[in-house]
């Protein structure tokens, strides 16, 4: 028997086919006498699962939190369990405080690090540019006018 057909087989013992699975399943029940002993064990397998299942009355599950939550905060057997959120919450914080004091340092230390003195602009030395000049700048056009020349 195909995938298929044992998953029709499945979804039609739990009761969850409709339409045009339903005329597939009659199809494969009438030609299939296998199919027919699998759907009727599956069938038998539901209905063992639902009388073995445990009933509750209604409220069952408020009444019994109410009798336990006020033991659980007077003997503290239950500590408070923090919000999935509240946790992310926490974790980022302490993540960022660390992002930030290691791009201060690095800041700090390209300033440092930068040559010579600090008269160019700040925030190029925090970001180690290096300095422009008209040396660097004929540098840089010579060498993009050479490669440019030389390209096939």
């Amino acid at each position: 028997m195909r995938r298929d057909e044992r998953e029709l087989l499945t979804l039609a013992a739990l009761g969850e086919i409709r339409g045009a699975d339903v005329e597939k399943l009659e199809a494969l029940l009438a030609r299939s006498a296998e199919a027919r002993a699998e759907f009727e064990e599956l069938g038998r397998l539901r209905s063992l699962v639902q009388a073995e299942a445990p009933r509750f009355a209604p409220g069952f599950e408020d009444r019994v939190i109410a009798r336990i939550r006020p033991v659980a905060r007077e003997s503290a057997i239950l500590p408070p369990v923090p919000r999935f959120a509240d946790s992310l919450a926490f974790a980022f914080r302490r993540v960022a405080a660390a992002g930030v004091a290691i791009a201060f340092t690095l800041a700090a230390l390209n300033v440092l690090r930068a040559s010579g003195s600090l008269a160019g602009n700040p925030l190029e030395a925090a970001l180690a540019w290096p300095a422009v000049t008209f040396e660097s700048a004929y540098e840089l056009e010579a060498g993009s006018l050479t490669e440019w020349v030389s390209a096939p």
